[in-house]
């Protein structure tokens, strides 16, 4: 990597309801990593997303072959659980873009389902996070996100 360049992640994440949904849903779909809903109710509470630490494609249900579905790690304040979920519904999961040079920081973008921001973090100077909104706008494709995202940063100072 080129000193000063910029990097872009895209991390997802699911929120209270849907580590619930996921919970009440896994019978029906039938895969080998379930979650408990009643155990997540009573070891996480609503508010901060639960960020998916790891996924990877899988095609196994009980050690027989199956259309390609998703695990996911997904950390919770007190540890992880795995969870398989199809493909349609990881691909439907929130995410947070996060934009770094060389190892700083330099902006984190929280959107939710529908593609509206719900949190904004930035550390560095002007120049840099424009930048940074700048690959955001190349990555998701997004000029009028980028827009108030940079409106909200200059807003905060």
């Amino acid at each position: 990597m080129k000193k000063n360049s910029l990097t872009i992640a895209r991390l997802p994440y699911v929120t209270f309801d849907q580590l619930c949904e996921i919970g009440e849903w896994g019978s029906e779909w039938n895969y080998n990593r379930r979650l408990d809903a009643e155990d997540i109710k009573n070891r996480t509470k609503p508010g901060s997303p639960f960020f998916v630490l790891l996924h990877f494609e899988h095609n196994y249900r009980f050690m027989q072959p199956c259309e390609p579905h998703m695990r996911l790690l997904i950390g919770l304040g007190d540890g992880e659980v795995l969870a398989d979920v199809p493909m349609d519904y990881f691909k439907s999961l929130p995410g947070a873009y996060v934009i770094r040079c060389n190892k700083s920081t330099v902006l984190v973008v929280v959107l939710d389902n529908a593609g509206n921001t719900v949190e904004v973090t930035h550390d560095g100077p002007p120049e840099r996070i424009t930048q940074a909104i700048d690959l955001f706008v190349r990555e998701t494709g997004n000029k009028y996100l980028g827009k108030l995202i940079l409106d909200q940063c200059l807003a905060a100072g």
